[in-house]
């Protein structure tokens, strides 16, 4: 028996056969022309009813703003912060905000002030790249809010009284870092806190402040405003300090009845061109004051 293979591949001598010819003009053609135009025709309908009806519900809107204009729409802000203000309820104001986006802006912008303090868990102060400036961010744990404000060197220069903010402020814990510590800044602050609440402040920490454009006076007006009511003082990794820096004559400014802990760490000490470093923790517990002179034991004392 003989065994004949079976040609796979189509004799390309002959003309191949073209369905498209068929296809072309025959009634299957129509059908699926016509199934085609369908479907675009049915999409272009959906198209412009969507857009009718949305012209249609923005047109509703504008003459439902236009003619339903409430008598409460034309009261002053002015009368509604008289009216916030007889409320002493710290969580009833802040509930307020729910009623309507006004009353939202209204509660937020802080015009109630006089009978809702903002509690301050941390008054963070540090210094912008190049010397431009500082920013101030404030955290509220309470109300669980942070604000964060950049202010020029030309306003630190020329004090401008931020008391807007300040008046509404009591500051628990006031942090300095990562600036350089000036007279001009020093009186910059002291202005802002005139206005703030201090009777809670409990902390001061200064951390990788630069003393360089310090002196003796510039850390004692400081703790002459928030030291009467600091319970820990805290200064680290502060670098180019003089000897007069930190003395007993700025420690004498706390006060006795409040503070529990003084901290030192990681300070360096500008001496003739070379920094000195000290790495000095004391902590104190209870001292008493005389009248020119902090009584310590040597050993709790740093003396450079």
């Amino acid at each position: 028996m003989e065994l004949t293979r079976k040609r796979s591949f189509t004799d390309f001598d002959r003309p191949a056969h073209d369905f498209r010819r068929e296809f072309k003009g025959s009634v299957l053609e129509k059908k699926f022309a016509k199934k085609q135009s369908n479907k675009q025709n049915v999409l272009r309908l959906v198209l412009d009813w969507v857009l009718s009806r949305g012209a249609q519900q923005l047109q509703k809107k504008k003459q439902q703003q236009s003619t339903s204009t409430s008598p409460f729409d034309s009261i002053p802000n002015e009368i509604l912060y008289e009216i916030l203000n007889f409320v002493n309820d710290q969580s009833s104001i802040l509930s307020c905000r729910a009623v309507n986006r006004r009353f939202h802006a209204l509660v937020d912008r802080g015009y109630h002030s006089d009978k809702m303090p903002l509690q301050l868990s941390r008054l963070i102060i540090s210094g912008l790249p190049r010397g431009r400036g500082i920013e101030m961010r404030w955290i509220a744990y309470e109300t669980q809010q942070t604000k964060t404000i950049s202010i020029a060197q030309a306003a630190i220069r020329k004090p401008q009284n931020f008391q807007f903010n300040f008046k509404r402020f009591v500051i628990h814990r006031l942090i300095l870092k990562d600036m350089n510590l000036t007279d001009d800044f020093v009186c910059f602050l002291r202005l802002q806190l005139s206005s703030a609440d201090l009777s809670q402040l409990s902390q001061l920490t200064l951390s990788k402040v630069d003393f360089l454009n310090a002196n003796s006076l510039t850390l004692h007006c400081l703790l002459a405003v928030v030291g009467k009511n600091l319970e820990n003082f805290e200064v680290h990794d502060c670098y180019n300090m003089r000897p007069d820096s930190i003395t007993d004559a700025h420690l004498i400014q706390l006060n006795a009845a409040r503070i529990r802990r003084i901290s030192i760490d990681g300070v360096k000490l500008c001496r003739m061109g070379n920094s000195l470093r000290l790495d000095t923790l004391f902590t104190i517990l209870y001292f008493n004051f005389y009248i020119s002179e902090l009584e310590m034991s040597p050993s709790s004392i740093l003396h450079p």
